[in-house]
């Protein structure tokens, strides 16, 4: 994991696109070489001021006294510093929860597959640790209490927004992507800094493939076989390229599909432990805004301030829980045999 302020890694959470705000190399390295003193209006060229223009739409600069100042949250690798106490404090209150409940995670693990078929079993643990817990239900939790809405960010989207431009932080910084909704169901892939996804991508987003996945589920709980035709065969054999359909005759789903009565189980572990998180986060916020004022982000908006920190949070909590043995750890290749799912 490296990065510096001249190579920031800008991120989201939402909905939109970051890229529509900051469209190519050029643009990107304007926000950080910005970042966070600011620039004179005076000294800035027709195409920059455009730039401007749109971001102070965005919310993430405002003009203040013919000055342009920046409120989307970097993280350099002094603020990691600065919040380093923080960041355990938090981070130790995500693994102690998941360790508290590993037997629960398991039980449900076994549930969907059998424990002695290690590969599954612990993908299974990673997706319901990592994605569900420590990022979905968390977050959620966060924003109904703490964060709040997505900030609007005009034609861009309804996102968060901040960027990474440290060399030191936590090594396994990951998220996950939906793609499509078909009959309420969306296939899910986790993501994790240095792990390429874009053939999945490339083969999830073309036209059949999300409702042929969806019928395969239906088949695995018991539904009609679906009747497969020349263009199905070729999304199979597309899937069994990617691992999200086996090489049996039928084929059939080898990505895990949480449904029925395993949703309600895990559903009520990942609130009683997102519930306890919470509450250590809002414990902590007097001390973390004290922290914030001596960051670089210090007058940058809030709820990108504190989304981003959340998320670093859980990878930390993420490295400490492979250093443990907890789950194993995460691949630097993979397709859809790990951190993929339906529901």
């Amino acid at each position: 994991m490296s990065w510096s302020m001249k190579t920031v890694s800008y991120r989201m959470a939402g909905s939109g696109s970051w890229k529509n705000l900051l469209s190519n190399p050029v643009e990107e390295k304007f926000y950080s070489a910005i970042y966070p003193n600011g620039v004179s209006l005076s000294g800035l060229g027709p195409d920059q001021l455009k730039l401007i223009s749109l971001w102070k739409q965005a919310d993430i600069v405002q003009v203040h006294e013919g000055n342009v100042l920046p409120v989307g949250p970097i993280m350099t690798d002094s603020d990691l510093v600065v919040l380093k106490h923080w960041f355990d404090d938090i981070k130790n209150a995500m693994t102690t929860e998941v360790k508290n409940h590993l037997k629960e995670y398991q039980k449900i693990a076994s549930l969907m597959t059998d424990p002695a078929l290690t590969q599954e079993f612990n993908n299974l643990l990673t997706i319901m640790i990592c994605a569900h817990t420590l990022d979905s239900s968390i977050f959620s939790s966060l924003r109904q209490v703490i964060m709040g809405s997505y900030v609007d960010r005009g034609r861009a989207g309804d996102f968060f927004f901040w960027g990474y431009g440290f060399e030191k932080g936590p090594k396994r910084i990951f998220g996950f992507t939906s793609y499509g909704r078909y009959q309420g169901e969306s296939v899910h892939v986790m993501r994790s800094h240095g792990l390429d996804r874009e053939k999945l991508k490339s083969v999830l987003m073309q036209n059949g493939v999300l409702e042929w996945i969806h019928e395969k589920a239906l088949e695995s709980e018991g539904g009609k076989q679906p009747r497969e035709d020349l263009s199905k065969k070729r999304i199979t054999s597309l899937l069994q390229e990617i691992h999200i359909l086996d090489a049996e005759d039928p084929p059939r789903l080898s990505i895990p599909a949480f449904q029925g009565p395993v949703m309600v189980q895990s559903g009520k572990l990942y609130q009683e432990i997102s519930t306890a998180v919470t509450k250590r986060f809002m414990e902590k916020m007097d001390e973390l805004s004290r922290l914030v004022t001596a960051c670089s982000f210090s007058r940058c908006l809030s709820p990108d301030v504190l989304c981003m920190l959340f998320h670093l949070a859980y990878s930390y909590a993420a490295d400490d829980l492979v250093k443990e043995g907890i789950i194993p750890d995460f691949p630097e290749s993979a397709a859809g045999e790990w951190g993929v799912w339906i529901h």
